[in-house]
């Protein structure tokens, strides 16, 4: 039942693909990058045990005009999620 918010920097406006993935994608989210930065919140459940992979790919429109040779920027974090109900107390 929690949320995550997500920020992303990026090198160039344009438009990203977001994948929430654990050992499948769970999600996906188009976003607009702009300023060169987006936010999206994320909420968390069961199905994001016991962590989950955030996956970005940013996509450059043709349009703009720059020196940078990108058209395409890549990104990757992981999110740890806990469930303290399943967790096992041990002692020694």
């Amino acid at each position: 039942g929690d949320r995550v918010k997500a920020l992303f920097k990026a090198p160039f406006n344009g438009r990203m693909l977001v994948t929430v993935e654990g050992g499948e994608v769970l999600s996906h989210h188009w976003l607009e990058v702009k300023k060169r930065t987006a936010t999206m919140d994320i909420e968390l459940d069961e199905k994001h045990l016991p962590n989950a992979y955030i996956t970005a790919t940013l996509f450059k429109p043709h349009t703009m005009a720059t020196d940078l040779p990108l058209t395409a920027a890549h990104g990757l974090a992981n999110i740890q999620v806990k469930d303290e109900s399943k967790r096992l107390p041990v002692s020694i």
